[in-house]
């Protein structure tokens, strides 16, 4: 890709790096022309089963946004959210050969305003039955899939 990840919040879409507002317009665009866009969330460090995942949305829509954000508050307090793998660029190549539109690639300050407060309820008993067995990090991506 040749180039290099700044601390600014970027998207990648075809090859130009761009801020988040640029990819908002860039989608609210494509909504009004009546395109169909698909969502990858994800957590970065992709892997053959984001790609498959990102393919079938390419399959599905007419484009397609990846997220590729650590969220700080997917981690507990044993966890390390410092030693978390991340690659960008490995990222980035894995996206455009499966065939995404824009890498969605936020920090946590512009995901989660000081005053960030966000709580997803999520009623569905299945999710609420799985988060049981597993515990609330299978509900914590919800608050971010509401940011987008």
């Amino acid at each position: 890709m040749g180039f290099t990840i700044t601390s600014e919040q970027i998207i990648w879409f075809c090859g130009l790096l761009a801020s988040l507002w640029t990819a908002w317009k860039i989608v609210k665009e494509w909504k009004k022309e009546g395109l169909t866009v698909g969502f990858v969330p994800t957590m970065g460090y992709l892997h053959e089963g984001h790609a498959s995942l990102i393919e079938r949305a390419s399959r599905e829509n007419d484009r397609v946004v990846v997220s590729d954000f650590v969220n700080p508050i997917q981690f507990g307090p044993k966890e390390d959210l410092a030693s978390y793998p991340r690659d960008i660029d490995r990222d980035a190549k894995v996206c455009e050969e499966a065939g995404a539109d824009i890498i969605f690639y936020p920090t946590a300050e512009e995901m989660y305003f000081p005053d960030f407060s966000t709580f997803v309820d999520m009623i569905d008993a299945g999710i609420a039955i799985l988060g049981l067995y597993a515990g609330s990090d299978l509900l914590r991506p919800y608050a971010l899939q509401t940011r987008f």
